[in-house]
């Protein structure tokens, strides 16, 4: 059993323990599988605009359809999916935040690993999405 990357709601299927996205929310993204292709991912995604910047919304589905992990694979998923930002969790259900121009930026709260989306989009929209400068403390 587990909860459900997106809204957080438990999951009962076998299906979708294994993908960790309920069919609800699954159906809402757009799911990319490695099949077998040597140098890709598998992962399920979305495109949301945040304060006019253009970021995917990415979920690491290795665990059930094999390939690279979207972590060692970042710069590939986002020329795939058509940006240069993306907050993403990865294998291990931890959000993170990856931009071409900055790289990997944690989006852990407290010291805490972040592990919904929306909590995610909040903190990227904070720390690293926002058109104003801020100095910011990571947790």
């Amino acid at each position: 059993m587990g909860n459900c990357k997106i809204c957080g709601r438990p999951l009962s299927n076998p299906s979708s323990v294994a993908r960790e996205i309920g069919p609800v929310c699954a159906s809402k993204l757009n799911i990319v599988k490695a099949e077998g292709e040597h140098g890709k991912s598998s992962y399920a995604y979305h495109i949301v605009e945040i304060n006019g910047h253009k970021v995917g919304i990415v979920i690491d589905l290795i665990n059930e359809y094999g390939g690279m992990s979207v972590t060692n694979n970042i710069e590939k998923v986002a020329t795939e999916i058509g940006v240069d930002k993306i907050v993403y969790c990865d294998s291990m259900g931890n959000w993170d935040y990856w931009s071409l121009k900055t790289g990997f930026k944690t989006l852990a709260v407290n010291g805490e690993a972040t592990k919904s989306e929306k909590v995610a989009i909040k903190v990227a929209e904070e720390r690293y999405l926002t058109n104003q400068p801020k100095i910011i403390e990571e947790g």
